[in-house]
């Protein structure tokens, strides 16, 4: 199955995604929640594609993505109720507003669950061609090779992601201040590239400050499958209810070790609003 999807997500980067990247036509962008929540015709025919061919190779499946939960064709309820049979959480095209900048710093991610346990996922470097793919305890592929996060370091040798351009200004405060001598560079608005930078052991660490599934359960699993280890702030396993957390300073905290990550925690979230 991981080489049936991934042919399917390559296809559809080929037909849908690619010719339209840096080649957008007047009308072809809109926004959803806000100036800043755009959608493309590309993520939009992606998405369609990807749930008519992924249900065409597992008639049973039900296959969700992004848009079409923004657009409110699907629920939590919809997953919930899919009991043990195979769920696709697909998010067409990640880090919309970068494609639209004509930066490459974009990509494809699914994930299939069963049972609400994320089993297998996929992140595709479309621009690269690079197709990175997890199934959970067989360990994280890039175009066959396996990848790992990656060693436990010093602290001050320490490098990765934060998301303060989406924290208020207290806990963006809180965060500097904590996190003094680590290098922390703000997100790049790609959740996908930002996984596989942990996963290939280029970065340390990632931070998230926003839950939505189709931006985390690809990447938690080929981040875990690479060695590395994630949670939500309050040390929870991230999975398919987490977006519903209720608390105002939730997040995820993906780390290259168990070790690495209690660290970061203790120094940046544990004082947190205390």
């Amino acid at each position: 199955m991981i080489e049936d999807i991934s042919d399917i997500i390559r296809r559809c980067a080929a037909e849908i995604i690619l010719p339209r990247f840096r080649n957008l036509k007047d009308g072809d962008v809109t926004t959803k929640t806000g100036p800043r929540d755009l959608v493309t015709i590309a993520d939009t025919e992606a998405e369609y594609f990807l749930q008519d061919h992924i249900k065409r190779l597992i008639e049973n499946a039900l296959v969700v993505g992004e848009e079409s939960i923004s657009r409110g064709e699907y629920s939590a309820q919809d997953i919930q109720a899919h009991g043990d049979q195979p769920i696709f959480i697909v998010d067409p095209i990640d880090g919309t507003n970068n494609f639209v900048k004509g930066s490459d710093v974009f990509g494809v991610m699914v994930a299939m669950l069963i049972n609400g346990v994320c089993q297998k996922a996929w992140i595709y470097d479309v621009v690269q061609d690079k197709m990175t793919t997890a199934a959970l305890g067989q360990g994280a592929y890039t175009n066959g090779v396996a990848i790992h996060a990656s060693d436990t370091k010093e602290v001050s040798a320490l490098t990765g992601y934060t998301s303060l351009r989406y924290m208020n200004k207290a806990d963006k405060a809180h965060f500097i201040e904590h996190g003094q001598g680590i290098n922390m560079v703000d997100s790049t608005g790609c959740a996908a590239h930002m996984y596989l930078d942990v996963a290939h052991g280029r970065k340390d660490f990632t931070i998230f400050t926003r839950l939505k599934p189709w931006d985390h359960l690809p990447g938690m699993l080929i981040c875990q499958e690479s060695g590395a280890f994630g949670a939500n702030w309050d040390g929870s396993d991230y999975d398919i209810n987490s977006p519903h957390i209720k608390s105002p300073h939730s997040g995820i905290l993906t780390a290259n070790s168990e070790k690495t990550w209690r660290i970061l925690h203790n120094m940046l979230i544990s004082s947190l609003h205390r």
